[in-house]
């Protein structure tokens, strides 16, 4: 369980908490449409949050960990986990196509970055959390894998800011800061400065800043 400690927090977490995913049987993939078209096949969903998702990502090297995690702390963010993840990426035309077998759950999405003052805005295509076993085999029946990642990812919640702090299998520490809007309410403008903002409550350089993904093109 959450214990979420204010109201911006709670708000955040009960916009994200009304989407019924386990009885979600749609499939939204946008990725060959123009962008003024949306198509949403029919399902139970109450309401799906990445139709008018947006983020902006900051990701650094992380050289002090232990003092990062507790300023962490100290900001009041919420410790959701530990997650184990194994990320297979296929070939596709445009961004990144992904299935993610974590231990907090599973993902196939498509999505892209586009810099914008070294923080990254993204663009999803398609989010199908927990895909069934037949929708991943098809995945690797029409696409072609060019890569795996194997990381430890601990997860932190900070309002409406997600912070990664991830651990690769060859040793490599990075953060990585997600400032998140589900409902159209923030600018692009202020979701950057969120994530810079986190980045200097962290005391994180920004020397350290580097392209996001763990996956070059």
């Amino acid at each position: 369980m959450y214990q979420v400690i204010d109201s911006e927090s709670r708000n955040w977490f009960a916009s994200f908490n009304s989407v019924d995913f386990d009885a979600c049987s749609s499939r939204i993939d946008i990725s060959s449409l123009r962008q003024s078209t949306i198509v949403v096949y029919p399902s139970t969903i109450k309401r799906n949050p990445m139709l008018s998702y947006k983020d902006f990502t900051l990701k650094a090297h992380l050289k002090n960990r232990i003092i990062v995690e507790q300023k962490l702390m100290d900001l009041g963010a919420i410790l959701v986990g530990e997650d184990y993840q194994h990320d297979y990426y296929f070939k596709i035309s445009n961004g990144k196509l992904k299935y993610r077998k974590g231990t907090l759950g599973s993902l196939i999405t498509h999505y892209e970055r586009f810099v914008a003052s070294k923080a990254e805005k993204t663009q999803v295509y398609r989010y199908d959390p927990n895909p069934s076993d037949e929708e991943v085999q098809q995945l690797f029946d029409q696409h072609k894998l060019i890569g795996e990642i194997q990381k430890i990812r601990r997860i932190y919640q900070f309002k409406n800011s997600t912070i990664h702090l991830d651990t690769l299998s060859n040793g490599e520490v990075f953060v990585e800061i997600e400032a998140k809007d589900f409902n159209e309410q923030s600018s692009d403008e202020s979701l950057q400065a969120q994530c810079w903002d986190i980045f200097a409550q962290l005391s994180i350089s920004k020397d350290d800043v580097i392209p996001t993904g763990y996956m070059t093109d």
